[in-house]
């Protein structure tokens, strides 16, 4: 356990009792400074195996008023909150924690956090929004770049929800429903998009300036009797990145790429939202404090804004006490119905499918591989119906929450990068023929009903 400790400061060195069993049972570790660089060491007390990590470095200082986590000593634990009340040399800080008690505390060196990237041809992201969201899930992706999205100006990005990710798209030029790229990465990341200078040109494409490029995957992408490498990642720095693999996808007839990046973003933050709970309340006892309530204030004031800060003088301290506000840590949960049974059913036969077919790649096997992979499309659709059927029979009030959450995003939409007026007119048009239609084809539909005759 390291603790961040004052620059000249010395400790007895501690050792555990009894030697270890298993290799990484009992570590030591240490950081240092040397030239230029922050190192982070540790070795394994069975083996005397070394690591280290040299992408280490400081973090920015604290500022008063600052909300720190706070280890505690004895279970190693970060399960304490304190507030930074002073600021001292050396980066050390006084901090107030929520008994009362003030300690003093230094910053210890912070380690980059690694960022990790993927890309995958998913050949409709509509098609495949939840099994993409459960692959983003599986795999901890940071960032993944997709192609072939198949997706158009007329598809609103507050239907492509992806919980805990944003998304970046450049769709086909035309209003076709073919081609296209996007990227999502996580909500907590901050970028800005690129403007290539080729702004009317129709190659959906990322432009590089460096030409001492390498090309990163070594292992086919593209399953089929004659596997082939079409998919890459290329970068000017082969050495920050490691564990590039291929991962076997059924999302697509394209496997997922990746690789992990060292040292690129800041460790993620907790993203927090105050609220006020409501439901524990004791409705009578609140109602009864307000009942007894001196609102004479209120009463025997002349104005308006008077009479109003004194409301709230005797409602604030009232509904505070039966409605703490809280401090909440958002989680992103995934899709519900990704947990239903039948398609955990459909997406084990799928992976038995894909084995199968490695193992012994034919026309059979291939078509096989492709009827178990539509019925997992079937199954999904099948069980998100089934998901808001059961939730708007039994739990209406939620129904919209749910909506919102995984279907249509409340936000406001983007502009659209290229919104042309034959596009609009053509859009008209669609829903002029379409509202023209419903009349007489009702009618037809009724004296089909009527006279029984086809």
């Amino acid at each position: 356990m390291l603790q961040g400790l004052n620059r000249h400061a010395r400790e007895p060195m501690w050792r555990e009792d009894g030697a270890p069993t298993r290799v990484f049972e009992s570590v030591s570790a240490d950081y240092f400074s040397a030239g230029g660089h922050t190192y982070l060491v540790y070795v394994d007390r069975l083996s005397g195996w070394p690591c280290y990590n040299k992408s280490t470095r400081r973090l920015p200082a604290l500022k008063l008023g600052s909300r720190v986590d706070i280890q505690d000593p004895t279970t190693g634990r970060w399960n304490r909150i304190g507030v930074i009340v002073g600021v001292g040399q050396r980066r050390t800080y006084l901090v107030k924690t929520a008994s009362g008690r003030t300690r003093r505390a230094a910053a210890p060196a912070a380690v980059a956090a690694p960022m990790r990237l993927g890309h995958l041809n998913i050949r409709s992201v509509t098609a495949h929004l939840d099994q993409l969201a459960q692959l983003l899930m599986t795999y901890r992706l940071d960032i993944i770049c997709l192609t072939e999205t198949f997706i158009n100006s007329d598809v609103d990005d507050r239907t492509l929800i992806v919980p805990g990710y944003q998304i970046l798209r450049r769709d086909r030029p035309g209003g076709g429903s073919a081609g296209g790229v996007a990227i999502l990465l996580r909500s907590e990341l901050r970028t800005k998009e690129l403007q290539t200078p080729a702004a009317g040109s129709a190659l959906e494409t990322l432009w590089l300036q460096e030409l001492s490029l390498h090309q990163l995957v070594t292992s086919p992408t593209r399953q089929s009797e004659n596997p082939t490498l079409i998919d890459h990642i290329v970068t000017n720095r082969p050495q920050t990145a490691t564990e590039t693999r291929v991962t076997p996808c059924d999302i697509s007839d394209h496997d997922l790429i990746s690789t992990t990046v060292a040292g690129v973003r800041e460790p993620r933050q907790r993203v927090t939202v105050t609220v006020r709970p409501t439901r524990r309340v004791n409705t009578d006892a609140m109602c009864l404090d307000l009942l007894l309530a001196d609102w004479s204030g209120v009463t025997d004031c002349d104005n308006i804004s008077d009479m109003w800060t004194a409301f709230l003088a005797t409602w604030h301290p009232i509904i505070d006490h039966h409605m703490p506000m809280r401090t909440l840590q958002l989680r992103h949960q995934a899709y519900p119905w990704l947990r239903d049974e039948e398609v955990q059913a459909a997406m084990a036969a799928r992976r038995r499918a894909r084995r199968a077919r490695d193992r012994a790649p034919s026309e059979s096997t291939q078509q096989q591989r492709r009827t178990c992979r539509n019925a997992v499309k079937t199954t999904l659709n099948r069980a998100c119906a089934a998901f808001f059927e059961h939730s708007y029979k039994y739990s209406r009030p939620k129904t919209w929450k749910n909506v919102r959450q995984f279907l249509v995003a409340s936000g406001k939409a983007r502009p659209r990068t290229t919104s042309p007026a034959a596009t609009d007119q053509q859009w008209a048009n669609k829903l002029n023929d379409h509202f023209a239609s419903i009349g007489p084809s009702v009618a037809a539909a009724l004296a089909e009903s009527d006279t029984g005759v086809p």
